[in-house]
């Protein structure tokens, strides 16, 4: 089982996504995970609250536990809070949340992951170097209506929102467009 483990893990190393530049596949080329683990982790219900996969990489005299794949969480209740897929190095790729009743209401999808580390120090120990956009949809429940609608959608970098961001009204037209 561990070397079947050991083979899935190698081979989800030397995939390569669309969402990093060029820049930053050639700096993380020659970094590999020494070990990896499972999630497996339960409520005291018994009922699992995350599961996925954590890489373990060596720099120096540390070793760095980087969550990677797909990360699965769960409310109390067993049904699912977040779908986050994530790359080698921990970098969100796509992400689902869901409410208590399994709903989707937000969602966001990475367009470009670059790096502009000098050094593994500086990539391990510090997140300044990362540039990452991602796009985002968010959607609200309307009691009047019944039913989902698209709140909001737009870009952020780095956890600042940036671009054109368009927010809707419950009827789905447009409410107010914003340039950042």
């Amino acid at each position: 089982m561990h070397k079947k483990l050991i083979f899935f893990f190698l081979l989800i190393n030397t995939i390569t996504y669309s969402q990093h530049t060029d820049r930053f596949k050639e700096f993380t080329a020659h970094i590999k995970p020494i070990d990896s683990t499972i999630i497996d982790i339960k409520f005291s219900n018994g009922k699992l609250k995350e599961t996925g996969i954590i890489n373990i990489y060596e720099y120096g005299d540390y070793q760095y536990q980087i969550y990677s794949g797909k990360i699965t969480k769960y409310y109390r209740s067993g049904v699912i809070k977040s779908i986050d897929e994530l790359d080698s190095f921990g970098n969100l790729l796509s992400s689902q949340l869901y409410d208590y009743e399994g709903t989707p209401y937000c969602y966001m999808n990475t367009l470009k992951i670059d790096t502009e580390a000098k050094n593994l120090d500086e990539f391990f120990n510090s997140e300044k170097h990362l540039s990452i956009l991602i796009y985002s949809k968010r959607y609200r429940f309307s009691p009047f209506s019944n039913k989902w609608f698209l709140l909001e959608e737009g870009k952020y970098i780095n956890g600042t929102k940036t671009g054109e961001w368009t927010k809707y009204n419950r009827d789905g037209t447009v409410k107010q467009t914003t340039s950042l």
